[in-house]
């Protein structure tokens, strides 16, 4: 793990806020190459993509400080992003309020945008994962010692340390690069409706999320989904099976003797209410651009693809 990549004197560069810039640098270069390839106007895209910047950090980083209050010793402390503690949810939330303000005032497709950009925002969340195994943030649960993927984080981690981890942080890291191999270089070119590529992020990222959640262990409450009536006393080591891995992963708790609760953490949560509206919301907005004739790109992309496809 290494916090601080570089150090002189006193300029110190955190790897965090380190893999942040390269993710902004790499996914501004890539949304203006698809703007510019589907005739859009890169310098709109230049500015829409530091509004979002902003936003989104100051989305996530509040979000934290929001839900982890209690263990913030200063408002120094909440200013401190290249530590880690970004929730990528509530970045995402703060990214989505700017892109509509912004799209409006400039009297651009907000879907449009969406797609134009979504590609960059998966391949940006590579290079935040890996931040955070640098500095030992969203950590997963304990795992056995002779597990060959263990991670184990040294005492200046953020995290946990000297026990051995499943890797979420990694693991999240190569779902997003799939997830942004497959919007890049399949998908961006079958586009059916204005912002398919942005709902199939939504949803591909949610799933990921989803399971991941069962092995990370960073500090997150839970949401009781429902109670149900068991043998009381079961422990993963004494029931085993599926049942003993829920026990394991907390979606099983027994609340009160004899009687489970099934659990999900606030990201499950969020992540399973957007895979549903991610999937309704395809359904609807490819009816609706059908309908209405919405162009999907501009004129002379298709013309060209059609004449490719002759010659």
């Amino acid at each position: 793990m290494h916090p601080i990549l570089l150090e002189l004197g006193p300029l110190k560069i955190h790897s965090y806020g380190f893999m942040l810039a390269v993710a902004f640098l790499v996914g501004i270069f890539l949304a203006a190459r698809e703007a510019r390839r589907l005739g859009e106007d890169e310098e709109t895209v230049h500015n829409l993509a530091f509004w979002i910047l902003l936003s989104s950090i100051f989305g996530s980083r509040l979000f934290h400080v929001i839900v982890f209050w209690d263990e913030i010793p200063s408002i120094w402390s909440a200013l401190k992003i290249w530590e880690g503690g970004l929730v990528y949810y509530g970045g995402f939330i703060g990214a989505v309020m700017a892109s509509v303000i912004y799209t409006r005032v400039k009297g651009v497709s907000f879907w449009q945008m969406a797609d134009i950009i979504a590609p960059s925002v998966a391949l940006g969340l590579m290079f935040g994962r890996i931040g955070c195994t640098l500095v030992g943030c969203c950590y997963g649960k304990p795992c056995p010692a002779d597990f060959p993927l263990a991670l184990t984080f040294p005492p200046e981690t953020i995290g946990v340390a000297g026990v051995p981890l499943y890797p979420t942080q990694p693991a999240e890291a190569i779902g997003s690069l799939l997830i942004f191999l497959f919007l890049w270089f399949f998908l961006r070119h079958r586009r059916s409706f204005r912002g398919q590529v942005m709902t199939a992020f939504i949803l591909l990222y949610s799933l990921l999320r989803t399971a991941l959640e069962f092995w990370r262990d960073d500090p997150r409450g839970f949401l009781t989904l429902f109670t149900f009536n068991s043998a009381p006393g079961q422990t993963p080591e004494s029931t085993g099976g599926l049942f003993g891995w829920l026990l394991w992963s907390h979606t099983f708790a027994e609340v009160r003797e004899g009687v489970y609760a099934v659990q999900v953490s606030e990201s499950q949560a969020v992540s399973l209410a957007l895979s549903a509206l991610a999937i309704a919301f395809w359904i609807f907005k490819k009816r609706y651009d059908r309908h209405h004739g919405v162009e999907v790109a501009p004129a002379g992309i298709k013309k060209e693809s059609k004449g490719k496809g002759k010659g």
